[in-house]
C-alpha cells in the first residue's frame, strides 16, 4: 500500500504472508489505513522535529542575544562571535569587517588554525586574494550569504594553502547589513566534512548575522565615543602643559609624558634628525618599568638609513605602524611613527609601542598622535 502524506507518494508498505493465503479485499483496505496511519505518524514526526528545531534556534538566538549584549567591548563581542561555531554544528569561524569610509578597507578575524595571528602584509595579501577570488568576493557582489556544501566542487570557494590549517570542505558566508544597504562586512562558519550545513539552516545563521552587525555597530559606536572623550581630556592637558613650557628638552619631556599617559604603550622614543649628516639621535625615551625589549640608547646617534621604517616615515611624512611581532595568548606588539614637522622643515620622529590585544593602534589613534 502506497504512503501518502499531503499528495505525495513518500513511501510504500509491503505486507507478506504464506503463499496458500490469499489477500482479501479487507486486507487491502486495513494495510492501506495502516499506511495513511503511518503517513500521518511521520507527518507528526516531522512537525515535531520542526517544532524542536525552531525551538532550539530561539533558544539559541536568545541566548545569542545575551551574550552580545552582555559587553561593549569590540574585541570581546568579535570572540563572542566566533566562539559561537561549536554550537552551530561548525569547526571554526571567521569575521571580515570593513573598515574606512572608502569601504577598502578590511580586517580579519579567525579561529581557524593558521589565520589567527597573520602579519599585517599577510593578512592585506590574505584579504585581497579572497576579495579577488573567493566566496567572500561573491557575497560582497550578490549580497546575500554562500552555502558551500563541499569546497572541493564549488568553483567559489578559494582554495586557501596555509601552513598549520586543517581542511575546510563546508562553509557559510553571511553579509552584515547596514540599514543604508551596504555591507559591513561577512560572518563565516566552516566545517572540515562536507555537506554540514544546509538550507534551512540559513534562517539562523541570517539572524544571527543580524544581531552580529547590531552588536558590532554598538561597540564602535562606544568606542568611538570613549576615544573621543578621552582625546578631548588627553589634548586640554597636554595643551595646557606645552604652552606654559619655553624649554626645548622640557618640551620634549612633555610630549613623551602626554604620549604615554594616552596610550599606555610600552615605551615612547624621541629622535632628533641631522639633514646634514644624515643621522637620528634619540634624545629622550620613556619606557614601561616592565617592558624587557632593547631600546636605543639616548644622545647616541646613528645613520638614518639603519632605521629604514622611520626613514620611510620622514621621507613620506605621514605616520607609519608596524606589527614587531605577535604575543601569547592574542597579543600584538605595534609600532606607530610620526615625523615631527616644524614649518617645512623636518626635525625629527616620535616613536610609541604598543602591546594590546587584537590589531593594536586603529585611525582614531593615530588622529590623537598627531
Amino acid at each position: 500500500a502506497p504512503i501518502i502524506l499531503r499528495g505525495q507518494v513518500i513511501g510504500a508498505l509491503a505486507l507478506e504472508k504464506n503463499q496458500d493465503d490469499v489477500w482479501s479485499e479487507d486486507d487491502r483496505v486495513l494495510a492501506q489505513e495502516v499506511a495513511d496511519r503511518l503517513a500521518l505518524a511521520v507527518d507528526n514526526a516531522r512537525l515535531v522535529d520542526q517544532v524542536n528545531r525552531e525551538r532550539e534556534r530561539l533558544s539559541f538566538l536568545f541566548r545569542a542575544s545575551q551574550e552580545l549584549s552582555a559587553t561593549l567591548d569590540l574585541p570581546k563581542t568579535i570572540r563572542t562571535l566566533l566562539s559561537f561555531a561549536p554550537r552551530l554544528d561548525a569547526d571554526h569561524a571567521f569575521l571580515i569587517m570593513v573598515e574606512g569610509s572608502t569601504k577598502a578597507l578590511y580586517r580579519y578575524y579567525s579561529t581557524i588554525p593558521g589565520l589567527t595571528r597573520l602579519t599585517e602584509k599577510e593578512e592585506k595579501e590574505f584579504i585581497d586574494t579572497l576579495m579577488t577570488d573567493g566566496v567572500e568576493r561573491w557575497v560582497m557582489e550578490n549580497r546575500r550569504t554562500a552555502l558551500i556544501k563541499d569546497a572541493n566542487t564549488d568553483e567559489r570557494w578559494h582554495r586557501r594553502e596555509i601552513k598549520g590549517k586543517p581542511p575546510i570542505r563546508s562553509a557559510v558566508a553571511i553579509p552584515l547589513h547596514m540599514p543604508s544597504g551596504t555591507l559591513a562586512g561577512i560572518l563565516g562558519y566552516v566545517h572540515a566534512l562536507p555537506n554540514r550545513f544546509t538550507e534551512d539552516q540559513l534562517p539562523l545563521f541570517d539572524s544571527i548575522a543580524t544581531q552580529a552587525y547590531i552588536s558590532l555597530q554598538n561597540a564602535q559606536l562606544y568606542s568611538q565615543v570613549r576615544v573621543q572623550q578621552r582625546n578631548a581630556n588627553t589634548l586640554a592637558v597636554s595643551t595646557q602643559r606645552m604652552s606654559r613650557i619655553l624649554n626645548e628638552k622640557d618640551l620634549w619631556q612633555a610630549l613623551a609624558d602626554s604620549l604615554f599617559n594616552a596610550f599606555q604603550p610600552n615605551g615612547v622614543a624621541i629622535f632628533k634628525f641631522d639633514a646634514t649628516a644624515e643621522t637620528l639621535t634619540p634624545i629622550l625615551t620613556t619606557i614601561d618599568s616592565s617592558d624587557a625589549d632593547e631600546w636605543p640608547a639616548v644622545d647616541q646617534s646613528f645613520p638614518a638609513i639603519k632605521r629604514l621604517d622611520l626613514a620611510e616615515v620622514m621621507s613620506s611624512r605621514s605616520a607609519r605602524i608596524t606589527i614587531i611581532r605577535h604575543e601569547p595568548p592574542d597579543q600584538v606588539r605595534e609600532s606607530i611613527a610620526l615625523p615631527f614637522i616644524f614649518g617645512e622643515n623636518l626635525v625629527g620622529v616620535v616613536v610609541v609601542v604598543l602591546t594590546a590585544a587584537g590589531h593594536g593602534f586603529n585611525q582614531d589613534e593615530i588622529t590623537l598622535f598627531q
